[in-house]
């Protein structure tokens, strides 16, 4: 009797670590897909803010035909922002173009 018992027991043991194990995996991969769905979506929506003629244009990563050309003189900005706009400032949303723009047009 004491050996159904034991052996009862290592069974369900077994039986949970398989359980757990399996959702461990599916876990993880959702999470990688979950992952994998944000990283498409943000690059297909970048954006970069760069010099252009002595005013900020806001170009489609990889584009060099600006979408919008701001109103801002750069030479109005401080030399560390002339700096980055030079070099180009990644946007990785909409949003984050209308924050970057009301940040260099204050």
């Amino acid at each position: 009797m004491a050996k159904k018992k034991i052996l009862f027991i290592a069974g369900i043991a077994a039986l949970s670590c398989a359980y757990s194990f399996l959702l461990f995996t599916v876990g993880l991969r959702c999470g990688e897909a979950r992952r994998e769905r944000h990283e498409q979506a943000s690059a297909a929506s970048r954006y970069v803010a760069r010099e252009s003629g002595g005013r900020i244009a806001v170009f489609e990563d990889g584009s060099d035909t600006p979408l919008k050309v701001l109103e801002i003189d750069v030479s109005t900005l401080r030399k560390q922002d002339q700096l980055r706009l030079r070099e180009g400032i990644a946007v990785d949303s909409l949003e984050a173009l209308a924050q970057l723009e009301e940040d260099f047009g204050s």
